[in-house]
């Protein structure tokens, strides 16, 4: 269940536990795009071990997703 963030951004339990465990403030982002943006300087500057990374890059992938669904016009 997803939970409000703020006006614009909505996130799951496990989403919030993970960029909680990673320091990442998505409190002060205004929309997923800056969420992900967080999340890819994450991945490319921080040594990640395998489990680390997997764990970051499958939360990224539910966010990138319900990005997609939310605001790209079909």
């Amino acid at each position: 269940m997803l939970k409000k963030i703020n006006n614009k951004l909505y996130l799951d339990d496990k989403e919030i536990d993970l960029l909680n465990k990673y320091h990442l403030n998505y409190k002060n982002c205004s929309s997923l795009e800056e969420i992900l943006f967080q999340i890819n300087y994450l991945i490319n500057n921080i040594d990640l071990d395998d489990d680390e990374y997997d764990e970051i890059n499958e939360i990224a992938k539910n966010i990138s997703e319900r990005y997609y669904y939310n605001n790209i016009n079909k």
